[in-house]
């Protein structure tokens, strides 16, 4: 288990970036984004949780990085979540990556996820103190 890790960027000091990369950023800079949250984690998480997945970054370009760990993918956008679940059966990875559709501060009191998570990754996810509670409650000691 590599403990409790909170990212909000590949700087951990940050609690939030101050600007999001968009559609007008190539996608290999986004991908080495999502790729630099890995380097601030001394072990891979064996159950993580991504916060407002969007398009799967950082969480798909992280569930391809550490492989044997189990990912949960969270958006409250349905369009966001049908597209995660076209990716994760695309690439194969059902039994590893799960994709939930809903609010991460309801979803966060979902027994299976409560207390469960080494890590809880989000980027771009919105105010610190929105993206505070789902992070505690979800995160193990």
């Amino acid at each position: 288990m590599c403990g409790r890790y909170t990212l909000a960027g590949p700087n951990p000091g940050r609690v939030r970036e101050r600007f999001a990369l968009g559609a007008s950023v190539p996608v290999e800079q986004q991908i080495a984004h999502a790729q630099a949250f890995a380097g601030v984690v001394p072990t891979p998480p064996a159950l993580a949780l991504d916060l407002g997945s969007g398009g799967g970054l950082p969480g798909l370009v992280l569930a391809a990085h550490w492989p044997d760990s189990h990912w949960y993918l969270v958006d409250a956008q349905r369009k966001r979540t049908s597209f995660l679940t076209w990716a994760v059966e695309a690439l194969g990875w059902t039994d590893r990556v799960e994709v939930r559709h809903g609010r991460a501060e309801d979803l966060a009191h979902r027994p299976e996820l409560r207390g469960a998570c080494d890590l809880v990754v989000a980027r771009s996810f919105g105010a610190p103190a929105v993206g505070a509670a789902p992070v505690v409650l979800t995160l193990h000691d």
